[in-house]
């Protein structure tokens, strides 16, 4: 590992310019804020309802036989996949059987570059940047681009020497039913292929004498135990076939997207036994947690771009640093607290708009509490008034004998 640091310093008009340039992009993040907040709303209603209409109306039934009565229905089926057409990787020759899936995964041993930064304000608002690059060396299976490096010194290869790839067999039986290659692209709990020396044999005459086998993947370098920069390793894993659940239209012998009057297309497959019950209820936690990653993404959006609107207010304090830190510790807070008003206030509008009955109401308690704590702030100083606290006396004399 090595570093190397660099240091820069900007005066209080230079940074006051790039400040005033930001509160363009920090309108723009406020803009895009409101549909990302809006539009989930709308999204996870929909979704919900898609889900609450599928789960009434799916039917279990069994793998054995197609039933023509059930043709156009959401059907809920489980059985076992078999796959007869092998997978087999044509640039290395490496082959599996009985899967759903066969992927290879390439990585290369490159330089990597991180930072970190210290800011200093002196007195006149001069702030001083330290920023210490650290370059490391690791396996990324994503080409690392070095021509952005600080250091012209560590440098990685331009491009990846081999992609890498996912394979899916174009049908395969699931009881008397058909999966397709869009079916079997579902299955992604991959397992790792263990290679041994026997899979060098396999491999096709333009690879095998460059490759070697190492903890159970192919390896080209000089020292498999000691990499170096543009080593390659690559690995192989594979989605055996097996038990499955599937949830979905029946169409013929096979299965489409089920359509909903909520808008939403229904089809689920996954590896192993579960019920619709639980696929359904899996489905709607996961919209669940969806709906709020996009909730914080939205408010963080509106919350980063008043801040940077804020900016110049900070960077003309700083012309004395404490000063510069006080409003900047103001400027936050005050982002934090407009953001998160009017990120609810958003997100319950969709709602209204979305659900009007259940959005008025919880707009009619939101209004009821508001109204309810200003009530009782404007009442706390008439009592206090009405009802003054008594001075205090100091220690009574005894009485005198």
């Amino acid at each position: 590992m090595s570093s190397n640091v660099v240091v820069t310093r900007h005066n209080v008009f230079q940074r006051l310019g790039d400040s005033i340039k930001g509160i363009l992009l920090g309108l723009l993040l406020i803009v895009i804020s409101f549909p990302v907040l809006f539009l989930n709303e709308g999204r996870a209603v929909k979704t919900a309802k898609s889900l609450q209409e599928g789960a009434s109306a799916v039917v279990s039934v069994s793998a054995d036989i197609v039933d023509p009565a059930n043709e156009g229905a959401l059907v809920h089926v489980i059985a076992t996949v078999k796959v007869e057409e092998a997978l087999t990787d044509g640039a290395f020759g490496i082959t599996a059987h009985s899967a759903t899936g066969l992927k290879r995964t390439v990585e290369m041993f490159q330089w990597r570059e991180e930072s970190s930064t210290q800011t200093h304000t002196t007195l006149g608002g001069t702030e001083e940047r330290v920023t210490t690059y650290t370059y490391r060396q690791e396996w990324s299976s994503n080409l690392i681009r070095s021509s952005s490096f600080n250091d012209p010194s560590h440098r990685n290869p331009p491009e990846m020497p081999y992609p890498d790839m996912t394979l899916h067999p174009s049908s395969a039986d699931f009881g008397a039913f058909q999966l397709t290659r869009a079916h079997l692209g579902r299955f992604t709990s991959f397992q790792p292929i263990h290679l041994t020396d026997e899979h060098l044999s396999t491999l096709s005459a333009d690879v095998s004498g460059n490759f070697r086998v190492y903890n159970g993947a192919l390896f080209r370098g000089a020292d498999p135990a000691n990499p170096a920069i543009g080593d390659v390793r690559v690995s192989f894993s594979q989605v055996p076939a097996g038990v499955a659940t599937v949830v979905g239209r029946q169409t013929a012998d096979s299965f489409t997207e089920y359509p909903t009057q909520a808008g939403r297309q229904l089809l689920f497959v996954r590896s192993g036994v579960a019920t619709a019950d639980k696929v359904f209820s899996d489905a709607m936690a996961a919209n669940t947690f969806l709906t709020w990653v996009l909730r914080f993404a939205g408010g963080f959006l509106m919350f980063l771009g008043l801040t940077m609107i804020f900016k110049p207010l900070s960077v003309v304090a700083s012309v004395l640093p404490i000063a510069g830190s006080i409003v900047a510790t103001g400027a936050g807070i005050v982002a934090f607290l407009v953001s998160t008003s009017v990120s609810l206030v958003v997100i319950a509008t969709a709602w209204i708009f979305y659900q009007p009955l259940l959005g008025i109401a919880l707009l009619v308690v939101a209004v009821g509490v508001t109204l309810g704590l200003r009530k009782a702030w404007k009442k706390a100083p008439e009592t206090t008034a009405q009802n003054p606290v008594p001075p205090s006396r100091g220690p009574e004399s005894p009485p005198s004998a």
